[in-house]
């Protein structure tokens, strides 16, 4: 058997059946390694081989061997970084994110890890009472909204920062009610379209507030929100002579609101959290669906200012007031759609911030 037999029947099948040997297990990086080698070289050997036959070969012509030895390479070396890329495939079926995991991890990495493993997500309730029962007055006078900070998590929080930015919605009429006659002294009636969008916003310069820790299973002091500077919030005024003050010319206070961004440290952990709440500028402050002891049911726009119905007592036992609003079709739920608007465009404009979203 000579040297062309050996290399051709024996190397070229020995390198390629070792090679797919090694893949078909649950090969280690070494392994993966000896692979590539094996496939390498049965490469190499195979064009080795042609080219040395077709140096020695007189029967064929100069231009059939060149172009022979072409047609051969093209075949190889596309067969051969198909391979390589199969492999790669085996050894990181995740792709590059997988083989850089493959580095050995820093002390610092191994500690941060267990951390996040054994330590639990803050739990940060932000609680806000609004007065229950103004007392009776004789001149303009602001009912109290009381902020207060519970911390029912194992863990410090720290550097926890309120800031507030103010929203003005107006009603968007799309398509005007309607109603048309038809044949047989029939009407067809349509209650057109409409929808909430943004007049404008203002967002705070500076924090409203800001509180240096909230120790674990404990609870901040109580801030009123209707005096705190230096981002004052428009509250709506009681009167003695009307129910509401307007606030500014041109401000539908039914549709004025404010987003809170609340934001903090987790002292375990050091990562930064954001909570977001929505209030309304006109007492009671919170919405519907945030107001314990208020049984709300929605079919759509219309809200306790502006076509809603009020139901004071009617379902008993702790519930102390029940909303229902409807809505025909093609119109939003003012309770429902504002407070997601606002929500979108909160995320949005803080998109970039190291903070992420608590729960």
């Amino acid at each position: 058997m000579g040297i062309t037999e050996i290399l051709l029947g024996v190397a070229f099948p020995l390198l390629v059946g070792v090679g797919l040997a090694l893949v078909a297990m649950n090969p280690s990086a070494g392994e993966f390694l000896v692979a590539r080698l094996c496939f390498g070289l049965a490469a190499t050997d195979l064009a080795g081989l042609v080219a040395y036959w077709l140096w020695i070969t007189d029967k064929w012509s100069l231009p059939a061997r060149l172009l022979c030895g072409a047609i051969v390479g093209a075949i190889i070396l596309p067969s051969l970084i198909g391979t390589m890329l199969w492999l790669d495939g085996r050894q990181y079926p995740l792709g590059n994110v997988a083989a850089s995991s493959t580095a050995v991890p820093t002390a610092l990495e191994i500690a941060s890890a267990v951390a996040n493993r054994i330590q639990p997500k803050p739990e940060v309730d932000f609680n806000l009472v609004p007065e229950s029962k103004p007392p009776p007055i004789t001149s303009s006078y602001i009912p109290s909204l009381i902020l207060t900070i519970r911390n029912r998590g194992t863990a410090d929080i720290e550097e926890v920062q309120l800031i507030a930015t103010e929203y003005q919605f107006a009603l968007h009429i799309i398509e005007e009610p309607k109603a048309t006659r038809l044949p047989d002294d029939k009407v067809l009636i349509s209650s057109g379209k409409s929808e909430f969008v943004k007049a404008w916003f203002i967002r705070a310069a500076v924090p409203s507030l800001v509180i240096d820790s909230v120790a674990a299973r404990g609870s901040s002091q109580p801030y009123n929100l209707s005096i705190l500077e230096p981002f004052k919030f428009k509250f709506v005024r009681l009167s003695p002579s009307k129910s509401t003050q307007p606030l500014e010319e041109g401000i539908d206070t039914s549709l004025h609101y404010y987003a809170l961004r609340f934001s903090f440290i987790d002292a375990a952990t050091q990562k930064r959290y954001a909570r977001y709440r929505i209030i309304s500028c006109r007492h009671p402050y919170l919405l519907p669906n945030d107001r314990p002891g208020t049984a709300f049911a929605s079919g759509g726009s219309g809200d306790m200012f502006h076509g809603g119905i009020r139901l004071p007592d009617i379902i008993g036992g702790q519930t102390h007031d029940a909303i229902g609003t409807w809505t025909a079709p093609g119109h939003e739920d003012m309770f429902t759609a504002i407070p997601k608007k606002i929500l979108e465009d909160q995320r949005a404009m803080y998109a970039d911030s190291p903070e992420a979203e608590a729960q």
